[in-house]
C-alpha cells in the first residue's frame, strides 16, 4: 500500500506502458502534482513514498490524463478563468500549460483513439456540451454538440473513428450520442435518452469493438449497469452495492470489467465481470477513504486501486 500527502478530488491515473503508472493530484493550494512508478505495481514510487513532482498550474475540480504513445502524456483541468488548461510530456520533459480556451463548468473528459489522436469533452457555462480534437497540428477549438447536462461528460472509444458520449440530464437519466467516423448520432445537437437514474456523473467503458458498458448510482445508491452489444442495449439492471459516490470502472482482456465503490463504510467495494456474468457479492478490500475510488486503467486481476484517505491523502490498494 502507498500512502501520500495529496489535495482534494480524485486522482488522474494513466498508463503509456505495461509496468509504468503515472497518477496525478490536486494538490490543497490547487497546484498539480505528480509521481509514478516504473517496474510495476509493489515496487518503487518515485520520486518518493511520500513526495510528488510539482508541476504547477492552478486546477479547479478533477484532472484528465491520456497517452497516444509511449512516453507521452497529456493532462488537462480546469482552470481559475474556466478555461481548459493543458500540460504534456514528451518523455524527456514537461511542455508547460497551455490554455485551450473554452468557457467551461466541471470536469473534462478525454481519450485518444490514435496517434497524435485527442478528443475533449466539457459542459459549458450554457450547460450544453463542447468538443475540442487535437489532430496531430493544431486543435479544433471548442464547438457545441448540444444537449443539457447536469455534472460533467464522460466519454469513450472503442476503435478508432468512433467516440461514445455520456451525460446525465437535468431530469437525471443517461442521455448518450456517439461519432461515427464523419457525423454525430442522431444528429449535430440531439441526443438518445437512455433512461435511467444517474445521481453523480456516468462511468462507461468499452472491452472491445462493440461493446459499451454504462453505470451510474441510481435512487436507491445502488449500482445500476445497462450494456451496448452492437446492435442495440439491454435493459437496466441493479449490481446492489450501497455506495456514497459513483462507481468506477475498467474494462481489460477484451472481456472482463472490474466495477469499484466507496461503500457506507467508507471501504472500497469490489464486483467483477467475467465477460459471461458478475460475480454474486461485493469484495470489501476494506481501508477508509473520502471519495470515490479510481482503478488502475490496466485492469487485471486484483486491480490497483487508488483513493483518497483519511486527511486526503492518498492511497493506492497494491
Amino acid at each position: 500500500m502507498m500512502r501520500a500527502d495529496g489535495g482534494g478530488g480524485q486522482p488522474a491515473v494513466v498508463s503509456w506502458a505495461p509496468t509504468r503508472t503515472d497518477v496525478f493530484v490536486r494538490g490543497t493550494t490547487n497546484n498539480v502534482y505528480h509521481k509514478w512508478q516504473i517496474n510495476g505495481r509493489g515496487t518503487t514510487w518515485y520520486p518518493g513514498v511520500t513526495e510528488y513532482e510539482h508541476l504547477g498550474g492552478t486546477i479547479y475540480g478533477d484532472l484528465a490524463a491520456v497517452s497516444w504513445s509511449a512516453h507521452r502524456i497529456d493532462l488537462f483541468g480546469l482552470g481559475l478563468d474556466n478555461a481548459c488548461w493543458h500540460q504534456w510530456w514528451n518523455g524527456k520533459k514537461w511542455g508547460g500549460w497551455q490554455s485551450l480556451g473554452g468557457r467551461i463548468i466541471g470536469d473534462i473528459s478525454a481519450v485518444s483513439w490514435a496517434t497524435n489522436r485527442i478528443d475533449l469533452f466539457a459542459r459549458g457555462m450554457d450547460n450544453t456540451i463542447y468538443h475540442n480534437s487535437w489532430k496531430g497540428k493544431e486543435w479544433s477549438g471548442w464547438y457545441s454538440i448540444g444537449g443539457t447536462a447536469v455534472g460533467s461528460p464522460k466519454v469513450v472509444s472503442w476503435g478508432q473513428q468512433r467516440l461514445d458520449v455520456f451525460i446525465r440530464g437535468p431530469d437525471n437519466a443517461v442521455y448518450h450520442k456517439g461519432w461515427h467516423g464523419s457525423h454525430w448520432r442522431p444528429s449535430p445537437f440531439g441526443w438518445y435518452n437512455l433512461g435511467g437514474v444517474a445521481l453523480d456523473d456516468i462511468q462507461a467503458v468499452s472491452s472491445r469493438p462493440r461493446r459499451l458498458d454504462i453505470f451510474t448510482r441510481n435512487a436507491e445508491n445502488e449500482v445500476s449497469h445497462r450494456a451496448w452489444e452492437g446492435s442495440g442495449w439491454g435493459d437496466w439492471e441493479s449490481l446492489g452495492g450501497v455506495t456514497l459516490s459513483r462507481p468506477d470502472a475498467v474494462a481489460w482482456n477484451s472481456k472482463h470489467i472490474t466495477l469499484a465503490i466507496q461503500g457506507v463504510d467508507n471501504a472500497v467495494h469490489v464486483k467483477e465481470f467475467d465477460g459471461e456474468e458478475w460475480t454474486r457479492h461485493w469484495r470489501s478490500i476494506r481501508g477508509v477513504v473520502t471519495d470515490a475510488p479510481v482503478i488502475h486503467p490496466r485492469g487485471g486481476n486484483n486491480s490497483v486501486i487508488f483513493a483518497r484517505g483519511m486527511h486526503s491523502g492518498l492511497v493506492a490498494y497494491e
